[in-house]
């Protein structure tokens, strides 16, 4: 019985003893539970921080790049602006490279003419009967003592009736026959030269000029002598000044507000060549005419004047000494500006170099209507509102045949004609008596 009783309390303590380690096996699987959920409750709060960071650097990233995409855009658009203008600059340089050839090439030995004529254009100074006679004379001398080919002009042709020159018929006819021409020899005064400059748009053959007219910057030949003087050039021989021509377009302001084109009325977009000057003025009208003046598309300055004289080296001597300006030695590569009597005190005239293009324009605001344009003193056209002038150092000269050399003839010419710096001498200190 007591071994029973025994028995019974070792199994009453084991059972303690297993309930008792039970126990604390719950309480610490419970704490391992605890800390478990405590740190994924951490780690998942430390996840959603992480991902709400992610989504925040995604939006930033987001407009970053949208501000990318934009300035690339920008990018583009500039790069295509600046591409657009490097062609324009590239067209330019081709064109102003391919003028400079052809005047390298018109250059080729104008310092010395070597190759004798075949074929020469004879204009006269219309209405003098004493210059009509001489250049019937001489051109009957070259067609039958030195076998030359004569043209006339049509008009001169039909009025002098010459056997054995030629002419042309018209304009088309001219364009196709003019290539021909070796050299042009002229009877009469500055005039007539500035006639036969605007007989050839492109190539100018070399002028021989003999002086009939009043004054004489252009004509240095004596006709006197003409028979030594043309048998000498025939021979080859004589120095070429170059003389440069203004080239000037008109271009005619939009027809109206809805119509972008450029109107092709008369003389709009034609060149038209000079080799002394281009004066715009205010023609018939009393009132001052206003101009914007650009030059290479930069704005100059506004104008309020009775007009504007842009001249060449050659045009130096001309109406641009009258209003002001000095004399230039004919080869000085620019370009003469001049104002007409401006409503300033500050208004001085300045030189540009040949590479500038200057453009005048009338604005739509001027007071004045329209405004007149002449070249050489010969052709006027008229310019309205808006109308602009371009005006640039032509690609072709003039070759102009020397009597002796380019700088003897030009201070001659001025000494002669403008009497510069003229005076009686002063006379000297008579000796003092001791």
């Amino acid at each position: 019985m007591v071994e029973v009783v025994d028995q019974i309390r070792d199994a009453a303590s084991c059972l303690q003893n297993l309930l008792a380690t039970f126990k604390r096996l719950e309480e610490s699987n419970a704490l391992r539970v605890t800390c478990n959920g405590s740190t994924t409750s951490g780690l998942k709060a430390r996840v959603r921080e992480l991902e709400a960071q992610v989504d925040e650097r995604a939006h930033e990233t987001a407009r970053l790049r949208g501000q990318v995409h934009d300035l690339e855009g920008q990018i583009r658009h500039v790069v295509e602006q600046k591409d657009v203008e490097i062609a324009k600059l590239h067209a330019r340089l081709e064109s102003l490279d391919e003028q400079l050839k052809q005047a390298e090439s018109d250059r080729e030995g104008s310092d010395e003419w070597t190759r004798g004529p075949k074929t020469i254009l004879l204009v006269k100074k219309p209405n003098e009967p004493t210059v009509a006679h001489t250049m019937r004379e001489v051109a009957t001398w070259l067609m039958t003592a030195k076998h030359m080919r004569v043209f006339l002009e049509p008009v001169v042709h039909a009025e002098e009736g010459l056997d054995g020159t030629l002419t042309w018929m018209d304009a088309a006819d001219w364009h196709d026959k003019q290539h021909e021409i070796d050299l042009v020899v002229s009877f009469g005064g500055d005039g007539t030269v500035l006639w036969v400059s605007s007989l050839f748009k492109t190539n100018v053959p070399p002028v021989f000029s003999f002086a009939m007219g009043s004054l004489g910057f252009l004509t240095p030949f004596e006709v006197a002598r003409y028979e030594d003087h043309l048998s000498q050039l025939i021979r080859g021989g004589f120095n070429l000044s170059l003389r440069h021509r203004l080239v000037c377009t008109i271009v005619r302001a939009p027809t109206s507000k809805d119509d972008s084109q450029i109107d092709t009325t008369a003389n709009a977009r034609i060149p038209i060549h000079a080799l002394n000057e281009v004066v715009v003025d205010r023609g018939l009208g009393a009132a001052l005419v206003e101009l914007d003046c650009f030059c290479d598309d930069v704005a100059l300055t506004k104008i309020s004047a009775d007009g504007i004289i842009i001249a060449s080296p050659t045009g130096s001597t001309a109406y641009s000494l009258s209003a002001g300006l000095i004399c230039l030695y004919i080869s000085v590569p620019c370009m003469l500006f001049t104002p007409i009597c401006p409503h300033t005190l500050s208004f001085r005239p300045l030189l540009f170099h040949d590479s500038a293009v200057l453009k005048i324009v009338v604005p739509a605001t001027a007071r004045s209507s329209s405004v007149m344009v002449s070249f050489d003193g010969k052709m006027r056209v008229q310019m309205n509102r808006g109308d602009a002038l371009e005006v640039r150092v032509s690609p072709f000269p003039l070759p102009s045949v020397c009597n002796l050399n380019e700088n003897e003839d030009w201070f001659a010419s001025v000494k002669s004609n403008l009497y510069w710096n003229q005076r009686k001498e002063i006379k000297p200190f008579h000796d003092v008596p001791t």
